[in-house]
């Protein structure tokens, strides 16, 4: 099991492999151009609501797209050339691809944090920055499902498939109180904003940058979201 799901990351790592200016694109600038622009305009009290947000954003985004637009186009030559050569599980498949995406993922977050530390003396430690990056680890699992749900059943074609893909990946980073304080919307958009699995992870790590205690309703609803998500990913693949 373990060594089809290596061998399929080392093959869609390859490109990024090959192609170093696109991994230092996608490691470096994509990450802080997130950040930075947002940074200029909040205070320090709100700043890490921006970091957070910038890295949960980062994963989402990167996932989501990615993943779908592999699925999709093999849907659409109706054929996954890897299944040729040798019996690989969907859900395989499916990590093997995720797991590509996943390195550059937290590379991404560890730019986006030593950018804070090292130039705008943001404060955080060992064990919140491996709080953090649980975090973004359960976000990038649930992500891989749902680019995997997006990339099989939406549409057909290649192109709209990863329109749509990036429209919701955007709505879950930045209409969902990722980037800013859930306090700021309505009561009753507090509560819609639940939908949301980038809400409950935003707050997890804001808390936990903020040494502030975790609400359980968060955790709950990231369990919720995982158990879907493994469902999919074992069961109806």
């Amino acid at each position: 099991m373990f060594t089809n799901i290596i061998t399929i990351t080392k093959i869609f790592t390859k490109y990024a492999r090959n192609n170093l200016g696109f991994y230092f694109l996608g490691v470096v600038f994509f990450p802080l151009s997130l950040l930075i622009p947002l940074i200029i305009l909040v205070d320090a009290a709100n700043r890490a609501d921006i970091f957070i947000g910038s890295a949960i954003c980062a994963t989402t985004i990167m996932t989501i797209t990615d993943i779908s637009d592999i699925i999709s186009h093999d849907k659409y030559a109706n054929s996954i050339s890897f299944f040729i050569t040798r019996p690989v599980k969907p859900y395989q498949y499916i990590l093997g691809v995720g797991l590509s995406t996943l390195f550059y993922n937290l590379i991404g977050v560890v730019v986006i944090f030593s950018f804070g530390i090292l130039f705008l003396d943001f404060s955080v430690n060992i064990l919140q920055l491996l709080g953090v990056f649980v975090v973004i680890f359960i976000g990038w699992f649930i992500s891989c499902s749902l680019g995997f749900i997006i990339g099989m059943w939406g549409p057909r074609d290649p192109r709209m498939n990863s329109s749509l893909a990036s429209m919701i990946a955007y709505v879950l980073t930045f209409l969902a109180p990722v980037y800013y304080p859930i306090s700021a919307l309505p009561a009753f958009l507090q509560k819609l904003s639940y939908l949301f699995y980038t809400t409950s992870l935003s707050l997890i790590g804001k808390n936990l940058i903020r040494h502030d205690w975790i609400h359980m309703v968060n955790v709950y609803i990231i369990l919720i979201y995982l158990a879907i998500s493994l469902v999919i990913l074992f069961k109806v693949t």
